[in-house]
């Protein structure tokens, strides 16, 4: 239908819609002698495209209130990419309209949408290992993607996984990408995501635990307002079962939003605190991706305790912040504390591997506490130890209770435990002997 020029646009009824208001038409521009500067002669007049517009309304209807989503692959980084509302809710409706009849309303159509995001939001890379997650991690992409005031790129590893992992995580729509591997363990996935991420921080989800509201805008703030610290992390709540079997999230942290307020007493240069104790969860952290690279990531020869060595060198790059607030939930699996022991002590090599490289003493010049430290190393030996007699490796807690008999001889408990050990590797010996007839 040809309109004349200058003719408003009537208002189109939409079904399950309300009326779309008239857009003014714009004037076809003057031809010839007069017209009016900045106008060129035989301009054409373009019709307001409303059916876009109306498309645009229903979409910003059906998403929810929440962060933006920095589209899919091939998409640049950056606010541009996010949508009314929250493109991560808008990319999930995207997914649901192709294959439909006509032209579906893509990540290039979201961007014209009303941003109700800051004009320089954080690009946050959330970098997810899952491994048979297909139970846990619906719930753990829906809390990254209701984050508000940041854009984000969720990106999975599949690392081998037998289930519908990787079906669940694309039904999430292009906010998320999926990358497959061969079964190569957590430090490797996160790695792997590390190299596929485009964002200027970098967050880690586990596949089975889920964010509280407001965590990483509250992250980015922090570091943004301290350009010298090396991360920052909040606190996390310990989520365990029903008696069920069943999780429940909390509503008093369901319903709570994470603040900017600092725990100071573990904030600065941790490097001596987290000789004595792991204080930091990987779900819960948040760096500077250029940060991460530098360091090499996660380091690949670490089966267990990977992330505990990232910290410690992080450490010796800066001060590191937390968030007061907790920020996540920490899946407890049932039986978790009942599986087989390691057979190398990893958390106890992580410590004395960094001891070896850095010392007692901490970038700020801070010494740790030497008794402190002896009884921290005796206990990671002692519960390692400990577990395999427990678990009926008798082998293995000999060559740990010998280590810290040798160390400190005149201990009796070293004593005990040591005699406890040999008897139980005796009895075994006697039980598995061949019998005599």
């Amino acid at each position: 239908m040809l309109v004349r020029p200058g003719t408003p646009l009537p208002a189109r009824r939409h079904r399950g819609a309300q009326h779309v208001r008239p857009v003014p038409a714009r004037p076809e521009a003057p031809c010839g002698r007069g017209a009016p500067a900045g106008h060129r002669a035989g301009a054409r007049w373009r019709a307001p495209d409303v059916a876009l517009q109306h498309r645009a309304a229903v979409l910003r209807a059906r998403a929810p209130r929440q962060g933006a989503c920095a589209g899919a692959p091939g998409h640049g980084p950056g606010p541009s990419a996010a949508g009314a509302h929250g493109v991560a809710g808008a990319c999930r409706a995207v997914a649901r309209t192709r294959g439909r009849p006509g032209r579906s309303l893509g990540c290039r159509d979201a961007r014209r949408l009303t941003v109700n995001i800051p004009p320089h939001a954080p690009y946050v890379s959330v970098l997810m290992p899952a491994y048979n997650a297909a139970a846990t991690i619906d719930a753990a992409l829906d809390s990254a993607l209701r984050q508000q005031g940041v854009t984000l790129e969720v990106v999975v590893v599949d690392d081998g996984s037998q289930d519908d992992t990787v079906a669940r995580a694309r039904a999430h729509g292009p906010c998320v990408r999926v990358v497959s591997q061969a079964n190569a363990g957590p430090q490797a996935a996160r790695n792997r995501a590390l190299a596929e991420a485009r964002g200027q921080y970098v967050a880690f989800l586990d596949s089975d635990d889920q964010w509280l509201p407001g965590k990483l805008a509250a992250q980015c703030r922090a570091l943004g307002r301290n350009t010298s610290a090396a991360a920052v992390f909040t606190g996390w709540h310990f989520w365990h079962p029903e008696a069920n079997g069943s999780f429940v999230a909390p509503a008093a942290l369901v319903h709570s939003v994470v603040t900017d307020d600092i725990d100071r007493a573990l904030s600065g240069w941790l490097y001596t605190r987290l000789l004595l104790d792991v204080c930091m969860l990987t779900t819960t952290v948040m760096v500077r991706r250029e940060t991460l690279q530098r360091l090499g990531g996660f380091d690949p020869d670490l089966r267990v305790g990977e992330d505990y060595d990232l910290w410690l060198r992080l450490s010796r790059e800066g001060p590191i912040i937390k968030l007061a607030s907790v920020g996540a939930l920490y899946r407890v699996a049932p039986g978790s504390t009942s599986r087989r022991p390691y057979v190398r002590n990893w958390e106890l090599e992580v410590v004395q591997r960094a001891l070896s490289r850095w010392g007692g003493t901490g970038p700020d010049g801070a010494q740790v506490d030497t008794q402190a430290l002896q009884r921290r190393l005796q206990r990671l030996e002692l519960d390692h130890a400990g577990t395999h007699l427990l678990q009926g490796d008798a082998r293995l807690a000999l060559q740990g209770f010998g280590r810290l008999l040798r160390n400190e001889p005149t201990r009796p408990r070293w004593w005990f435990k040591t005699a406890q050990a040999l008897l139980k590797t005796g009895v075994q010996r006697l039980t598995n002997a061949p019998q005599v007839r």
